[in-house]
């Protein structure tokens, strides 16, 4: 489809972030699916907000209109971003009481950290979005505690330009 992520593994190729990030916690031993069923399941919860109702609004509407395309000299399109705004509300406040839980969102990384992690870091990069996190305590405090997690800062906070950066 001509989209990432891609991970290549010798000559095989796998494309779907949730399979690849299954994949490599299988690899690892799979230390990054919670014992506990309750935890798993919202894990697995917080995996299906994310491809059903985040990504689109969340990175495709508001990260792409209102960040990466104006980083870039492009002009971004104000109404895809009032869409995704008010689409993300709803979306925000389900993480929100998923992250108050703590089974998913908690100090544990589990997959659902690698899912949510970019979408979070590229939707907070908009000034908007930054603020509609901030307005959620328990999923702003879970947020804020990815800048402690090394994979993040090697790759998510490291690879976002900021809106008037290049």
């Amino acid at each position: 489809m001509g989209r990432v992520p891609v991970l290549r593994c010798g000559e095989r190729v796998l494309y779907e972030t949730g399979a690849i990030t299954r994949h490599l916690d299988r690899r690892a031993g799979g230390t990054m699916t919670p014992a506990d069923p309750w935890a798993a399941a919202r894990m697995d919860q917080v995996i299906g907000i994310v491809d059903a109702y985040a990504y689109w609004p969340m990175v495709r509407q508001v990260y792409a209109h209102a960040v990466f395309r104006p980083a870039h000299g492009e002009a971004g399109d104000p109404e895809a971003v009032a869409a995704g705004l008010a689409a993300a509300g709803p979306v925000l406040d389900m993480l929100e009481e998923i992250a108050a839980e703590g089974a998913a969102l908690g100090a544990e990384r589990t997959l659902a950290c690698a899912h949510l992690a970019p979408v979070l870091a590229a939707f907070g990069t908009a000034p908007t979005g930054g603020a509609m996190i901030a307005a959620r305590p328990a999923l702003a405090r879970w947020a804020g505690g990815l800048r402690g997690w090394p994979a993040f800062a090697a790759t998510v906070d490291a690879a976002l330009p900021r809106r008037g950066s290049t």
